[in-house]
């Protein structure tokens, strides 16, 4: 179940240069996590009933709020059908650490 918007979302990727990441400043996951979303075509809620998860959490992820555990990483990855990883989940939250602790230095 894939919405029309596929195409758009993938040009829109394609300019980031790389799926997720944006070197220009520190992108949080959640914004990843709300991309993945749009191109499912679930809300929020559709979300946290798969993942078993408080609504409350995924959006506070999608804010940027809560980072991304190892717990919630592992039912995303479940919960998108095994794409993208857990382990892309989890590198996307070390990279925004990384970056947030070098723009604290």
């Amino acid at each position: 179940m894939i919405k029309k918007n596929t195409q758009k979302y993938i040009k829109q990727k394609k300019k980031d240069c790389l799926y997720g990441v944006n070197f220009l400043k520190v992108v949080h996951p959640g914004e990843t996590l709300k991309d993945e979303l749009n191109f499912w075509g679930m809300t929020q809620s559709d979300l946290a009933k798969k993942t078993g998860c408080k609504i409350q959490r995924i959006n506070s992820v999608i804010k940027g709020v809560k980072p991304i555990t190892i717990n919630l990483a592992m039912k995303l990855e479940e919960a998108f059908y095994g794409h993208p990883s857990a382990q892309f989940w989890l590198n996307m939250q070390d990279i925004y650490d990384q970056g947030v602790e070098k723009q604290e230095k």
